[in-house]
């Protein structure tokens, strides 16, 4: 009996159908639409007001996730001398980013969201 060989980094195609898509297309809603097409990095610009996905997919990397993990704990070995002084970061998508990922963001660590690309 041939087995199954398990994957460990592999990517997954979000379902339209599920919570995760409509998680994404909420992190993707522009509260300011007059500033799409513009930036730095615009080479020519396109009249358009909202972000709408195609297609997305959830990276599984179960030896990448070990390794963050591990990491996060030498973090919060760092950081114990100032535990106490009650610093955190705020970013605009706060809320989206707690629904996205189903609050499992590390307060602990004042773990974010971060969308890349954006000021």
């Amino acid at each position: 009996v041939e087995e199954t060989p398990v994957r460990s980094d592999h990517l997954d195609l979000v379902d339209r159908k599920s919570v995760l898509w409509e998680q994404i297309c909420r992190l993707l809603h522009v509260p300011d639409p007059e500033n799409l097409g513009v930036g730095r990095d615009v080479r020519q610009a396109w009249e358009y007001n909202t972000l709408r996905p195609v297609f997305a997919w959830k990276l599984c990397r179960k030896h990448a996730d070990a390794l963050y993990n591990t990491t996060k704990q030498m973090v919060l070995t760092d950081i114990e001398p100032f535990r106490h002084s009650n610093i955190t970061a705020s970013t605009k998508l706060d809320d989206v980013a707690k629904r996205l990922v189903q609050n499992t963001l590390d307060r602990g660590i004042n773990e974010k969201v971060l969308l890349h690309g954006t000021k």
